[in-house]
Formats: C-alpha cells, structure tokens, sequence
C-alpha cells in the first residue's frame, strides 16, 4: 500500500501555521531554522505540516514518533512506515509507504532551451531522449532519477549517468540485487499544467511534474495500492 499526497499551497498564508512550527518534530525545526529566504521556509514548513496531516490520517502518533537521518541525511522514523517529501514552487509531494520509497516534484519553467540543460549527467539514450521530445522529458527523466536516489538513501551524491529512468523491462530498474520500480508520472493527476496564458488559455507555460520509485519487485495496482490525495487550500 502507498500513500501519495500532493499540497498546492500557492493560496495558501503560510504565516498563519508559524506557530505550530514548536510542534513538529526537532530534524524539520531545524530545516526550517536553517532557511533564508521566507519562500523556503514556507515550503519546508508545509513539508512538516503535510506529513503530520498524513501520520493523523493513517492514525499513526505523530507525537509519539521518534524522527531520525541515516549517514545520507535521508529521513525515517520509528513508526513502521517510509516516507519521503519533495517541494519545488508550489507544491510539496510527500510519499508513505511500507517499503523504501522516493518521490520528486519539478516545476518546469518552458522558457529554459534544452541546451542550458545538465545533459551530461544524463546516460546516452536519456540525452537522445531529451532531443526528441525537449525541456518536458528532461524534467520527467529529472524527477524519476532523483526519486529513486533518494530511496535509495544515496542523494544527488550518486553519478546520474550510472542508471537509466527509461527503463525497458516494464519501468524496473536493476542493480545487482536491488530491484526497484520506477512510477512514471506522465499522466493526470500526476502531471498538471498550471499558469495558462491570459491571452491565449490553450498555451502552457509552466508544469510540474512528480515522479516516485518504490523497492518493489511487483507492479503496482493503481487503483488498489495507490491513494493519492491532492489537497488545495489550508489543510
């Protein structure tokens, strides 16, 4: 089972929670601390927030909950379950679930050429990819790559040109004993094209895109082992 949650704080007067910041627990106050700019802050507040949401909706105690950073910097906790959380303009995605799991939202500015693009942390076919198709697959390759490093604990610390996101063999991806899947999120809801342009409202101009990875060996029955809750507005 995995829980999927997607927060659009972009309405949302993050001012207002400042005081629940004392209740969440001490690795996220410090992450908070640590930021300079408030729109950071922001969004490493609303990370804290929407996983206590989440703890509550799955009847976990979240206050009873020891938090913990493995060698890697990667969060886990004692409370049976693996999460992750990722932000980028907007949006935070956070991702729970009983096996070890990584998850990445990409805000894609379209304005960016494909050629200030980090191609060359990308493998051959990625690059090749990337021509054909442009900024959106780079992002999409992006977000798959990163989640899956971050469930494995290894961070951008891992060399991006060592493994492939388009993977052949059914979006599994294999490295001497592990097997992991990767999630493509090139579907609603799970790519979503925002700030339309006023004159012309068929035009996208931005995206973002989210993509997750799980350390499973089966595939994922969406609709049975998928819950995703997309969440606008004040929680």
């Amino acid at each position: 089972m995995m829980y999927i949650y997607i927060w659009n704080i972009a309405e949302v007067n993050m001012d207002k929670y400042q005081g629940v910041i004392e209740r969440l627990h001490a690795i996220r106050k410090d992450k908070i601390q640590v930021r300079k700019q408030k729109a950071d802050k922001d969004r490493t507040l609303a990370a804290g927030l929407l996983l206590k949401k989440a703890f509550k909706d799955l009847h976990l105690e979240y206050d009873k909950t020891e938090f913990y950073l493995d060698k890697n910097g990667k969060p886990f906790c004692d409370a049976g379950i693996k999460y992750n959380i990722s932000h980028s303009g907007d949006r935070i995605m956070l991702i729970i679930s009983s096996e070890d799991c990584g998850c990445d939202v990409q805000l894609i500015k379209k304005g960016i050429s494909v050629d200030r693009l980090p191609l060359s942390h990308m493998t051959e076919d990625e690059r090749e990819s990337i021509g054909r198709e442009g900024i959106i697959a780079f992002f999409r390759i992006w977000a798959l790559k990163e989640s899956y490093v971050k469930m494995t604990g290894e961070g951008l610390g891992r060399d991006f040109r060592t493994f492939s996101a388009l993977c052949p063999d059914d979006n599994v991806i294999s490295e001497s004993l592990d097997v992991s899947r990767f999630e493509s999120c090139g579907s609603d809801p799970y790519t979503e094209y925002v700030n339309k342009d006023q004159e012309d409202p068929g035009r996208v101009c931005d995206e973002y895109v989210y993509a997750y990875c799980i350390n499973n060996k089966d595939k994922l029955n969406h609709e049975r082992d998928v819950h995703i809750r997309y969440i606008t507005g004040d929680l």
